[in-house]
């Protein structure tokens, strides 16, 4: 359907009225409850955002998963419920909704077996950990996401990706003022940054560890 393969292009492009408007064309003709009905409804609710205020979004995609529960409890609908799960988890973390977005993505990792979508669900899980103070959990999840990685094609995952998470493990050891831990991660991350921003971001951390500790 050409509506709808031009409305995933806008979205790659950030133009997400337009891509509403392909996905409108594009459910004018066909059932609203059929499989690709079903599936245009998650795009569309994917897509609508106003500013940087994922609100409208997490209601859509409530609302999809509400409105055709008995159909994501089936195998035919598994990729599509687990993608509109992390959707909706992260959504709701990038909004401060912490408690309902961790328990979003702790239950997606339950059933998701692609390792870098894994990786992608843990980091997030992180952050918000991280955000609530509890750095063992945050901790816990970057270490597992590192062990996603081992499995996942390079290519899935963000560029500077195991620099970055070494950062993040020794953030937290300097957090917890387990300084010899955050010593040895940053140290593995320097290795392995290639990203001048991401060895400045490095840097600025190696500073405070080399001053007295008071």
């Amino acid at each position: 359907m050409l509506s709808n393969w031009k409305g995933i292009c806008f979205g790659r492009l950030g133009r997400f009225d337009d891509t509403i408007a392909c996905v409108d064309d594009a459910l004018s003709s066909v059932e609203p409850d059929s499989a690709l009905g079903i599936c245009l409804q998650l795009q569309k609710a994917y897509c609508l955002r106003r500013g940087e205020a994922p609100e409208a979004e997490i209601a859509a995609i409530r609302s999809v998963l509400s409105r055709y529960a008995k159909q994501f409890r089936t195998p035919d609908f598994f990729w599509q419920y687990v993608d509109a799960k992390t959707a909706l988890g992260k959504r709701l973390l990038r909004a401060g909704h912490y408690s309902e977005g961790i328990a979003e993505l702790e239950q997606v990792l339950s059933i998701e077996p692609r390792p870098a979508a894994r990786y992608s669900a843990r980091v997030w899980l992180h952050h918000a950990y991280y955000k609530l103070g509890e750095l063992d959990k945050a901790k816990e999840h970057l270490e597992n996401a590192l062990n996603d990685a081992e499995s996942a094609s390079k290519a899935q995952l963000p560029a500077d990706h195991p620099a970055l998470v070494r950062y993040e493990l020794a953030l937290i050891a300097y957090k917890q003022v387990r300084l010899a831990d955050a010593q040895r991660e940053l140290e593995l991350a320097y290795a392995a940054a290639q990203n001048p921003k991401t060895l400045r971001v490095i840097s600025k951390l190696r500073k405070l560890l080399q001053q007295p500790q008071g």
